[in-house]
């Protein structure tokens, strides 16, 4: 009985040591979402994607860092049972501490971390409202074509979900129920392990399976499907370690429903195919250069669209007639992709008329396909060849 409360303390420190850890890990791996808002400006300058990839790494490794030696300093400095009685950041408690000059500094981290955080997360609401409106250009008379038309609309539309989520934190903060650490670290745990963790490591796999471009630099382990269950399966386990040991009440059901959805999502996907792979030929039209581009992957794979090397994209006449030529046996799907790209980088469906010739042990076997047509490729098919007979005008 004497030993009771010294490892009750042991145990509470253990607790929140892994709810620290979790929530440094986890919001460090969020932090990759706002990084990939500067990849259009990167990719501009670098079409590789070489900057892009190294750029990256190194925020993240530089940013976990930051993370960690800040929780180090805080909990070393102001003790963990303040920070657990304290409902706003650790800057009200690390000022008692420290002395007042802590709050200007305080400010200014605010402003600089907790406030850009903000615009990005209302900036990603923005754009994903945009997204779910039609086109500018679209000619329907309901009521979402006529408010996309409309640029005052669109604007409004957009900025209405900040709008409303500044209007409820106000209410928050009138009636004394705002809690900024808390939901911080729930929303964190149950969002994070699903928007920075399974479905970045899934879209890499299914990237290097089909994907359309191949960039100039690439880690091929990260693509490997044995390490993408390892990746999946750590997030998982965190999420199930808040769920069982860490948290207690209703965040645990919370935290145990995230994870059936996170096995839910993966099953889901593995079973619509989203893996399979595919061959893709690109025919692009560069508004802005006047030239247009034949591009082929293979299984995620550049590949030569006039049997040269090295293989990538070729600048080809506007009315070609070609043939590319494919091995069998990579791929299980083909798709072909016409559009025009215009300067700022919209793409505009281009209507193309092809030839596909599967050569099986039984003969040849031909079949017409249109643009963006994803055609299944036997299995018994020896080479694939692939004639452009005719490209349309612009959609």
């Amino acid at each position: 009985d004497d030993f009771t409360p010294v490892w009750r303390s042991q145990a509470a420190t253990a607790k929140v040591g892994l709810e620290t850890g979790g929530a440094v890990d986890f919001r460090t791996l969020l932090g990759k979402t706002i990084k990939a808002r500067a990849s259009k400006l990167v990719l501009a300058m670098d079409p590789s994607g070489r900057a892009l990839l190294w750029g990256n790494l190194a925020a993240l490794a530089t940013v976990m860092a930051l993370y960690c030696a800040a929780v180090l300093a805080i909990n070393g400095v102001v003790g963990a049972e303040p920070l657990l009685q304290t409902r706003g950041t650790a800057i009200t408690p690390l000022a008692e501490v420290v002395g007042p000059s802590i709050n200007v500094l305080g400010s200014i981290y605010v402003v600089l971390a907790l406030g850009i955080g903000s615009l990005y997360v209302s900036l990603g609401l923005f754009n994903q409202v945009i997204e779910l409106l039609p086109p500018r250009t679209s000619t329907g008379r309901d009521w979402a074509s006529r408010v996309a038309r409309e640029r005052r609309w669109r604007l409004a539309l957009g900025l209405a979900p900040a709008a409303a989520i500044f209007v409820i934190l106000e209410v928050l903060l009138a009636t004394g129920n705002d809690w900024f650490a808390g939901p911080v670290g729930i929303i964190g745990v149950l969002t994070v392990p699903l928007v920075g963790g399974i479905f970045p490591v899934l879209m890499v796999l299914a990237a290097r399976r089909n994907g359309e471009y191949v960039p100039g630099r690439v880690i091929g382990l990260i693509g490997r499907p044995v390490v993408v269950a390892g990746i999946c399966g750590l997030f998982l386990i965190g999420v199930l370690a808040h769920a069982f040991v860490i948290w207690d009440g209703p965040e645990r059901l919370a935290a145990l429903a995230v994870a059936v959805f996170m096995i839910g999502v993966i099953i889901r996907i593995v079973r619509t195919g989203q893996f399979r792979p595919r061959a893709t030929i690109e025919v692009r039209r560069d508004v802005a250069e006047r030239t247009t581009v034949v591009a082929a992957t293979l299984a995620g794979s550049a590949v030569s669209v006039d049997g040269s090397h090295p293989a990538g994209p070729k600048v080809v006449p506007a009315d070609a007639k070609m043939a590319i030529d494919l091995p069998g046996g990579l791929a299980e799907e083909l798709r072909i992709w016409s559009h025009d790209v215009s300067a700022d980088g919209w793409s505009t469906r281009r209507r193309l008329d092809a030839e596909v010739t599967f050569d099986e042990p039984a003969g040849p076997a031909s079949r017409q396909v249109q643009d963006d047509e994803i055609v299944r490729i036997p299995l018994t098919a020896r080479s694939i060849r692939v004639t452009i007979t005719q490209l349309g005008p612009k959609e």
